[in-house]
């Protein structure tokens, strides 16, 4: 058995739907009225961090987004707590707003909302507080479209968040920003050829999986790797592995494996979406050599995102 190395190389747009802060209306008997108002709104990669742009995807896993801003009302902060609500949601233009168009743009990698658990409010532990913050967690998945595509300069995202007090009066603000081009892979983590006998050849074709890891189209790789050391004494030239993208494909029509000057392979991976990751074989075959081998043997194979 032998394992794998893996490497990849891979302000504000503000709307307020509320009267300015500071500023008590009067309803028609003569009493002061107030709706909330949010500004200072940050958007960062940790909790109550400092404001971070542009967004990198983590590779392979979602990365969690903190929407963070101040809320102030005039009657406090009870008016939130106890009957109002707080939400966020992160979306990308020009492919639409979430809200009640939200659900269509699922599996376009455009819309995503708060985490079910993630609301709180920071900094309010009295009810009669007028200044408070609140923040909101959600999940960016790691293929979620980048706004930076070639010839798509124009498009953006943003992050909004929203109150809604216990009245039911509402107001939101929102902040745009960039997500970056991510290009990466994943593999399965080991190929393993079994026992073998010396001058044999592997019987049935090893396959390993190559995962789109990012969020753009992963069209090229590169694979080379290292000789088989033997643990007992001996190795095993690095040519002696054999890969095709065909499961059938006889040992002396694969491609050999190198240590220099590395393959490059045409794959042509899309990106992931929710419902689908996107992945490709790759078929494994080895040959031993004749004689001067005992053992199990082992060497890395690295493959590299283009």
């Amino acid at each position: 058995m032998f394992f794998l190395k893996i490497s990849a190389h891979a302000e504000t747009n503000s709307s307020i739907h509320t009267p300015d802060e500071g500023w008590l209306p009067l309803d028609i008997s003569g009493r002061a009225t107030s709706t909330p108002t949010i500004s200072n709104l940050i958007i960062a990669e940790k909790s109550f961090g400092p404001n971070t742009a542009p967004i990198i995807p983590t590779e392979f896993a979602a990365k969690s987004i903190f929407i963070r801003a101040t809320v102030n009302h005039a009657l406090g902060c009870k008016m939130i707590r106890r009957g109002g609500s707080i939400d966020a949601w992160l979306f990308r233009f020009p492919e639409g707003s979430c809200g009640d168009e939200c659900s269509a743009h699922l599996s376009h990698k455009s819309c995503y909302f708060r985490h079910p658990t993630s609301t709180q409010t920071a900094h309010c532990t009295d009810d009669d507080a007028t200044r408070f913050e609140i923040e909101c967690r959600i999940a960016l998945p790691y293929y979620a479209r980048p706004s930076d595509e070639k010839g798509r300069e124009d498009d953006y995202w943003s992050a909004a968040i929203a109150v809604t007090d216990a009245r039911g009066a509402y107001t939101e603000m929102r902040k745009d920003f960039e997500v970056v081009s991510l290009k990466a892979l994943e593999t399965d983590p080991v190929t393993a050829y079994g026992k073998l006998n010396l001058g044999g050849t592997t019987e049935q074709p090893q396959p390993v999986a190559i995962y789109n890891s990012g969020n753009t189209p992963l069209n090229s790789i590169t694979i080379q790797g290292t000789d088989l050391v033997c643990k007992n004494g001996g190795k095993i030239p690095v040519s002696a592995q054999r890969f095709s993208l065909s499961e059938g494909t006889p040992f002396e029509m694969m491609t050999p494996l190198v240590a220099t000057a590395p393959s490059i392979i045409t794959i042509n991976l899309p990106p992931s979406t929710q419902k689908t990751t996107s992945s490709k074989k790759i078929f494994w075959k080895l040959q031993a050599p004749k004689k001067g081998l005992n053992g199990s043997c082992t060497g890395t194979i690295s493959y590299i995102a283009l």
